[in-house]
């Protein structure tokens, strides 16, 4: 049956694409519905949970195939796109040069589904929460389960995380799986599939392979794509959804608007406290976009907000404390000032983002290609993505300098799993700056003049 759910979730993420009338290449579009084919299933699920529909293999189907029923119907009413219409957008055929790293890839990516599929969980934050929620919950068809009572002496926080990973892993285990963690496999799937076809998109087949390749290999981030953790979920919505935005900027495609919207709200669906980030996402976009009519701007600033804000109320104000009765103990600490703890935090800040043993060499190469693209050609089209991987530094900084937990632990955990937020969008900033871009039309012009078809 988890064959089915994967083939339900494709089609809900297609049918999404096809209300919003999302217009890109047929690649993007398989990348981009898995990952809001799921998200949106998981909500369901929620909803049912909410309404007190018990949880089983037959209910949680059924949720599925109503969705599907309702979203074809709005997308026959709308009159976006058949089906038909859908396949015949603009393709592209794979050349020569992209066969050795799609082979590359593809292998890294069997890698980590295979162990998906066959090792069980093992992070102490999923044993203790994420999947020992969903085992209780498939046993007894409700979120707020015995777990929550039987062993209250025993759990910390890890059960009241986000819920889109422990209702994935509810779906899944329904259908079969003894891990439950395929879901994360397709995760990473279309995430690559929507990085590589982005780049590839104005980028020789070479340079989108390399940086693609690079995406893959990052060390620390690879590990968690088979590891049952909300951090690499988050990052793969965090950055699908700023792609997409930054398409919006480029093109002016309401579509891609609407769905960076669903995705970045999505990423709050995985971890509360991206709320944080959206808000930094929405300020940047009313700064960038703001020229002379402010009316349409504060329409967009607001839209961006509303799946976030939807998300983090719905299981932080709503189901926490209303459901399971339970109020999270606040860390932070506000109004006060330390130039000490300020000091450590720049100090471990920067050790951790230079530190190739867990991201490469990306950050130096990053510096490298952002001096000559502002100094030598002066290109600013892509600023919006340089200011948001600021922001996200600073926007770290604030937090866990007002964060009361060991500075150690903030840097170290934190602070390291929530740079899978940001090296993704470093490498797309390197594939869009026109650096890459120049490198790009000369590598094409020697194909040109020397390659013969």
């Amino acid at each position: 049956m988890y064959i089915l759910f994967i083939i339900l979730h494709y089609v809900i993420g297609i049918l999404l694409l096809l209300v919003t009338g999302f217009r890109k290449i047929n690649a993007v579009v398989l990348g981009l519905a898995f990952p809001l084919g799921l998200g949106t299933a998981t909500a369901v699920v929620f909803l049912m949970d909410v309404m007190h529909i018990h949880l089983n293999l037959w209910s949680v189907t059924g949720g599925h195939i109503v969705v599907v029923g309702i979203l074809y119907f709005i997308a026959q009413q709308k009159m976006k796109l058949t089906w038909s219409e859908l396949w015949r957008i603009r393709s592209f055929a794979i050349s020569l040069s992209e066969w050795p790293f799609l082979i590359v890839i593809t292998a890294l990516v069997l890698i980590s589904a295979w162990r998906c599929i066959y090792v069980p969980v093992t992070p102490y934050d999923a044993i203790q929460g994420i999947d020992l929620l969903a085992k209780y919950a498939v046993q007894e068809g409700h979120i707020n389960s015995s777990m929550f009572t039987d062993m209250q002496p025993y759990l910390s926080t890890q059960p009241y995380y986000a819920p889109f990973c422990a209702l994935s892993q509810i779906i899944y285990r329904l259908g079969g799986l003894p891990f439950g963690k395929i879901w994360l496999s397709f995760m990473f799937i279309s995430f690559v599939v929507v990085f590589y076809c982005q780049l590839r998109d104005s980028l020789h087949p070479i340079l989108a392979g390399i940086l693609t390749l690079t995406l893959i290999a990052i060390p620390e981030m690879y590990a968690y794509t088979f590891m049952l953790q909300t951090d690499y979920s988050n990052a793969i919505f965090v950055t699908l959804g700023i792609i997409i935005l930054y398409q919006y900027l480029q093109e002016k495609q309401q579509a891609n608007f609407r769905i960076a919207c669903l995705l970045l709200g999505f990423s709050v669906w995985t971890r509360s406290e991206t709320i944080a980030f959206i808000l930094l996402t929405a300020v940047l976009l009313f700064f960038y976009s703001f020229k002379s009519n402010m009316k349409p701007v504060l329409k967009d600033t607001g839209l961006l907000l509303i799946p976030g804000f939807v998300a983090f109320a719905a299981w932080n104000l709503f189901y926490l404390p209303v459901v399971l009765h339970y109020s999270p103990e606040s860390y932070f600490k506000f109004g006060f000032w330390d130039m000490t703890r300020l000091g450590i935090l720049l100090k471990g800040i920067w050790a951790l983002l230079s530190n190739s043993f867990y991201w490469g060499y990306i950050l130096h190469f990053f510096i490298f290609i952002l001096a000559i693209n502002l100094l030598i050609f002066r290109d600013t089209r892509n600023v919006f993505l340089l200011f948001w991987i600021i922001g996200l530094i600073a926007g770290f900084l604030i937090l866990l300098y007002h964060l009361q937990l060991g500075l150690g632990a903030n840097i170290n955990y934190t602070f390291r799993r929530g740079l899978f937020k940001l090296f993704p969008v470093v490498l797309f900033y390197i594939g869009t700056s026109r650096v890459i871009q120049y490198l790009s039309e000369k590598i094409q012009r020697f194909e040109s003049a020397h390659i013969t078809t």
